[in-house]
């Protein structure tokens, strides 16, 4: 069965007003950053609340970098559904997975912990952890996606679940251009190659916009885009960018018009 969706995916990131966010609208999801203060587009958790009271389609995404927040999102104390985890919320997201797997199976996390389990044991496993990370969004550079130089044996053991569930157990994996911080939005794009076939769904991101995103989604293969500068005009969102780019990625490789939020 094609796991894909319908039409292309789109999360328009780095949100930071309300009217923006309303423009925004009709996109699939929408970043909101928060516990990430080199960014220029972190919020306060209330302010992230507010933009995203406003919107009555998309689903707004928490994306952070910030350890704490994801202890607050796992303990329940968050009113956002969606987290996105880079950096440091990325390493306390994989610890808490390992906790799990330790705490169920006893075993320690190595790259072949999968090959000691059972399939049966396995997809157990993954089955009983999916109604915490399916709202849990991951991103990744190309190389960790393809298992290149991986010294994190927490992250391996993610891109097994990834690699040998049976189905999806994450929100999505966004491939991206990550500064050392492990910050996205960097705007700047790496060499897009054909993504591995997995059942999580895959965003493509880094330097998208709206003359290049058709482009991304062909040469990767993915389920669709995650934007930030690529709908900036002088480091600010722009909401007829914003629009163009939603129009013309839900038209790729469609030729159906494409229906408004209602």
């Amino acid at each position: 069965m094609d796991k894909r969706p319908p039409f292309p995916l789109v999360k328009i990131c780095g949100i930071t007003s309300k009217n923006i966010a309303e423009a925004s609208d009709n996109a699939d999801f929408v970043g909101l950053v928060i516990g990430s203060p080199l960014s220029k587009r972190n919020l306060d958790i209330d302010t992230a609340y507010e933009i995203a009271s406003v919107l009555e389609c998309s689903k707004p995404v928490a994306v952070t970098v910030s350890s704490e927040l994801v202890k607050k999102y796992l303990s329940g104390n968050f009113d956002l559904p969606f987290l996105q985890v880079h950096g440091n919320a990325r390493a306390a997201f994989l610890q808490y997975l390992a906790e799990l797997a330790d705490e169920q199976f006893g075993l320690s996390l190595t790259d072949e912990m999968h090959w000691r389990l059972s399939k049966w044991e396995f997809q157990k496993f993954i089955d009983s952890i999916f109604p915490i990370t399916k709202s849990v969004a991951v991103s990744l550079q190309i190389d960790e996606l393809l298992g290149r130089r991986i010294q994190d044996e927490k992250l391996k053991l993610l891109l097994n679940f990834a690699k040998y569930s049976n189905h999806s157990f994450l929100l999505y994996l966004t491939i991206d251009s990550l500064d050392r911080a492990g910050y996205g939005g960097t705007g700047k794009t790496w060499k897009w190659t054909r993504l591995p076939n997995l059942f999580e769904t895959l965003l493509v991101a880094g330097g998208i916009n709206v003359k290049n995103a058709n482009n991304a989604l062909l040469q990767t293969g993915a389920d669709g885009i995650d934007v930030s500068s690529g709908v900036e005009i002088n480091g600010r969102k722009d909401s007829v960018l914003i629009t163009e780019l939603i129009m013309e990625v839900k038209s790729y490789g469609n030729d159906k018009d494409i229906e408004e939020c209602a």
